[in-house]
């Protein structure tokens, strides 16, 4: 779709800083439907989701509900996010070895969660060496926007589109090697 194109462009322009390096992706979110559609989709687009180290997992159960899971894709509930923020859970993935690059499912209809966690956002976005792409399984309010722009974080409404924009550049890396 036209539409689709113009949004996968944009997520890949702004993922250019960090080449996707593999496809291997670490995959979380609050709620398991999302993460379970996330899963899907990277599998319709050639992209892996690996088990984690067992320090990474670790790391995830120590802090998740006996209701979540720590296996790939993660499913956090609430209570992972409040307990770690977006920023943490986030890095936690990241410093998996066997992990490529990381998609993040949030909501973006309330600045709050993501709000509080604006400095270590910041962070993240100038020190995780990997690919990092927020999909906001609703429909995301300006300040939610305005915060990910800020931190330098892509992000995206369709799930479909982070997934093609990560299989993508994980090609381009495989067609330069």
């Amino acid at each position: 779709e036209p539409g689709e194109a113009v949004e996968i462009v944009g997520l890949v322009a702004a993922m250019k800083a960090k080449p996707v390096m593999g496809r291997r992706i670490g995959v979380y979110s609050a709620t398991g439907g999302g993460a379970g559609l996330l899963a899907d989709l990277c599998e319709r687009d050639g992209l892996g989701l690996p088990e984690f180290q067992p320090e990474t997992r670790a790391t995830l159960d120590a802090v998740l509900p006996s209701y979540g899971t720590s296996s790939n894709p993660v499913d956090t509930t609430a209570t992972g996010i409040h307990a770690l923020g977006y920023a943490e859970l986030t890095m936690t993935l990241a410093a998996d070895p066997g992990i490529d690059a990381v998609i993040v499912a949030a909501s973006g209809r309330s600045a709050t969660s993501i709000g509080k966690d604006a400095r270590a956002l910041k962070e993240l976005a100038q020190t995780c060496d990997k690919p990092v792409v927020f999909w906001s399984y609703t429909t995301p309010i300006e300040a939610f926007g305005d915060i990910m722009d800020e931190a330098g974080i892509p992000y995206c409404g369709s799930p479909g589109v982070v997934t093609k924009a990560l299989a993508g550049l994980a090609r381009l890396t495989e067609l330069a090697a």
